[in-house]
């Protein structure tokens, strides 16, 4: 099962991810949680590739009922284009989730090997890859090591340390 959230608009590249899922799809569902002005075409294309019951556009939902989704989900995959950061892809390796992140100015300065794999944005063979080789070795993915690692690097005391020692040093 794989999962992804997001505002539903172009720039977040779920057209992609849909388009890369549709050559993976076997018996994997794929759970995409968010709204916004891209639903429609995304379920033209849900139609169009037959998807209907293996792409679930679950809508906006609030946090708890997200960690619910990822805590029956085995991959979190978004195909965005651009990113200042990356805070779902945090959400989702605290959960234990290996992620399928793009280069997009954010999630490839920390998702490491162990925790995924970072393809190039708006390339859908890349996903395809990347999906499938996630699903083929699965099993290689420590999910507790990776919520573990998640914690470690960016649990709000790890953050707050890390920005109070920011302004101290260039500030005193």
């Amino acid at each position: 099962r794989f999962v992804s959230v997001g505002n539903l608009i172009p720039r977040k590249g779920f057209d992609k991810l849909i388009s890369a899922f549709s050559q993976v799809k076997d018996d994997a569902l794929l759970y995409i949680i968010g709204e916004g002005p891209e639903r429609k075409n995304l379920e033209a294309q849900i139609h169009q590739l037959g998807l209907q019951k293996q792409v679930i556009l679950l809508g906006r939902l609030e946090r708890p009922e997200i960690n619910k989704v990822f805590q029956k989900s085995n991959v979190f995959a978004l195909s965005t284009q651009s990113e200042t950061f990356g805070v779902c892809y945090i959400e989702a390796m605290y959960a234990g989730l290996p992620v399928i992140a793009t280069c997009c100015g954010g999630p490839e300065f920390f998702v490491k090997e162990c925790d995924g794999i970072v393809v190039p944005v708006n390339d859908v063979d890349s996903l395809v890859k990347a999906m499938k080789n996630i699903r083929s070795n699965y099993s290689s993915y420590d999910t507790k090591k990776i919520s573990e690692d998640c914690m470690a690097r960016f649990s709000p005391d790890v953050i707050a340390d890390r920005l109070i020692n920011a302004y101290v040093s260039t500030h005193c």
